[in-house]
């Protein structure tokens, strides 16, 4: 991140996307605070590469996901390999494969990104130029092989409120940004600011307020002179941060830089990329030479190898986005074998700030690796998150309530069930008696369960959307099977259909019977891949999503996805619910459209 003064812009970087919030703002000034964001996870891949990034790499105006040798191509995420990268990792997640950086770049000025990489094995940093969808791996050129290279980032060392410059974390502290190379090519060019060596880990931020970027390190941060590009100017700062210990320098992932306490003065936010803590240093009211004092954020985890600072909430101020590396060290890092997390923290600044920690996955064998981007991958106007790592991935989790309220619209149904139809299971077949009604709230959908097997269907047709609806059954004693369903881009007659079976806890996986490629019905279902359906007991009410993008359904079951589909064939159609044989309540039907 870097900040243009103490209480003006404070410009977050993330994989050269620029998100712009508000700097050291008063609390008085902190807008109402927001309901907190829900994440669905799709799954893009299923590779084990570590780093990730995202931009729009042919052109079409749609935001894309590389990583390691893949491009991701939106909307329907087709992988293309568009390179080789050498190394591997097997199915627990040991070993390595030679790609720690993936950084979207258009090195040689032909206005297509291309992709900057770095390694550790290689000891090089290299850049891959984009073919423009021309047949073959994009061309290679090496920039430099100068020593271990643990990942790297695009920032915004020149103070130009891009980032357009990378800087590697290897052991002296150097940044790279394009230019014209001796030979009068354009390429990468290098910039020393000091040879002395580091713990592995970096950042950039103004820290002592004069408007200027300054450079991060464990050991030190170093003054960012006039001319970012003058050798030999760049003044050092001696500190030390990182380590779960005051006064200890360790190796950390991205060093982040923002007024943590709203006092006017620049803080740092890092953590111990391997070992255990997350921490904000605050930088100490006083002249002369800064002084820090370290807060412990979070501590009950280890391998927090990859930061983002972005606004989730919409609250003004920036949170944390954080995730657990995966086998880093294939076994050797404490907590190795504890769950996978990926999760943010709201900060609520003031004198004494405090961070919340909000699960978006826990336990999932979903985490992080070396970035991650936090952007608006699907152009709905709020922020999503891609992660990748050595689980097997990368994983993008869709920001579906950051929108403004109005964008959901309310489908419950009047008293009368005017705009719902009922449709017969199978199709064709006779209706039993009206078992469909509101009950005295007016708010609830209630199915008395003794009038057959039925869909009760919205009239209105929805295409790319995400459909939220609250159930529970009522509950008979000695009573087990509970059975009923929620649907979307059913055909009006029922003959296709795409359901998320909520029964009991065998519930909560997707079938149904969808067009296949040859424009015939074909069925479909995930109830084997599903082991743990999340659904409550009778009597408890349940929250899910079915959030269809494309040919994607993703079902999201009491606060985490349980499957997805990725052929569904009708584009659109209609979604309801279902009646069959128990009786169930539905609350709070609504519907997100997806632009």
């Amino acid at each position: 991140m870097h900040s243009a003064s103490r209480s003006g812009i404070a410009i977050v970087l993330v994989s050269g996307i620029v998100l712009v919030s508000l700097g050291a703002a008063s609390a008085a000034e902190t807008p109402a605070r927001k309901p907190i964001p829900k994440f669905v996870a799709h799954r893009v891949g299923t590779a084990r590469y570590e780093p990730c990034g995202v931009g729009d790499f042919n052109k079409d105006g749609k935001l894309d996901i590389v990583s390691g040798p893949i491009i991701y191509f939106a909307p329907d995420w087709k992988a293309v390999k568009v390179r080789s990268v050498d190394g591997s990792v097997d199915d627990k997640g040991d070993g390595y494969y030679n790609d720690f950086m993936n950084a979207p770049l258009d090195v040689d000025g032909d206005g297509l990104l291309d992709i900057v990489s770095c390694d550790w094995f290689c000891m090089c940093i290299e850049w891959h130029r984009n073919n423009g969808g021309a047949a073959g791996e994009w061309q290679k050129f090496l920039v430099e092989k100068s020593g271990n290279h643990e990942c790297g980032d695009l920032v915004d060392i020149d103070g130009d409120g891009k980032a357009l410059e990378i800087l590697v974390h290897v052991q002296p502290t150097v940044w790279w940004e394009v230019g014209k190379l001796p030979d009068g090519t354009r390429g990468l060019v290098k910039h020393v600011i000091c040879q002395k060596l580091s713990e592995f880990g970096g950042g950039v931020g103004d820290v002592n307020g004069d408007g200027r970027p300054d450079v991060l390190r464990p050991t030190a941060w170093y003054e960012g002179p006039p001319d970012p590009r003058q050798a030999g100017v760049w003044k050092e700062h001696p500190f030390a941060i990182g380590h779960i210990e005051e006064g200890k320098a360790d190796h950390t992932p991205q060093i982040l830089v923002m007024d943590v306490n709203a006092d006017g003065r620049n803080d740092i936010v890092t953590s111990s990329a391997h070992q255990w803590g997350i921490f904000w240093y605050e930088q100490l009211p006083g002249e002369g030479e800064p002084k820090w004092k370290q807060h412990v954020i979070d501590k009950s985890w280890t391998q927090a190898h990859a930061l983002t600072l972005a606004d989730l909430d919409g609250d003004g101020d920036l949170d944390l986005v954080t995730g657990k590396r995966f086998r880093a060290h294939n076994g050797g890092d404490p907590g190795e074998s504890d769950p996978l997390i990926v999760c943010w923290y709201e900060l609520e600044r003031g004198p004494t700030p405090t961070w919340t920690r909000h699960d978006i996955s826990n336990g999932e064998m979903i985490g992080a690796g070396l970035s991650i981007p936090v952007v608006d991958l699907d152009g709905d106007g709020d922020l999503d998150i891609v992660v990748s790592g050595k689980w097997g991935g990368p994983v993008w989790f869709e920001n579906t309530s950051g929108a403004a309220p109005a964008d959901w619209v309310d489908v419950m149904p009047p008293s009368d069930l005017k705009g719902w139809s009922r449709v017969p299971v199978p199709p064709g077949a006779p209706l039993g008696r009206q078992q469909w009604h509101l009950d005295e709230s007016g708010k609830v959908l209630v199915c008395d369960g003794d009038g057959g097997h039925d869909m009760l269907l919205c009239d209105r047709e929805f295409g790319d959307a995400v459909f939220h609806a609250e159930f529970r059954y009522t509950k008979v004693q000695g009573k087990s099977g509970y059975n009923s369903g929620v649907y979307v881009r059913n055909n009006k007659d029922g003959s296709l259909w795409h359901q998320a079976q909520i029964g009991d806890s065998s519930g909560g996986y997707l079938f149904g019977e969808t067009p296949g490629a040859d424009g015939q019905k074909k069925f479909f279902s995930t109830a084997n891949i599903v082991k743990d359906g999340r659904v409550k007991p009778a009597g408890e009410w349940n929250t899910i999503e079915i959030t269809a993008r494309g040919k994607v359904l993703t079902l999201w079951v009491n606060g985490a996805v349980t499957c997805e589909i990725k052929d569904c064939g009708n584009p659109r159609g209609l979604v309801g619910v279902e009646g069959e044989g128990f009786r169930i309540e539905f609350r709070n039907l609504k519907v997100k459209e997806l632009r």
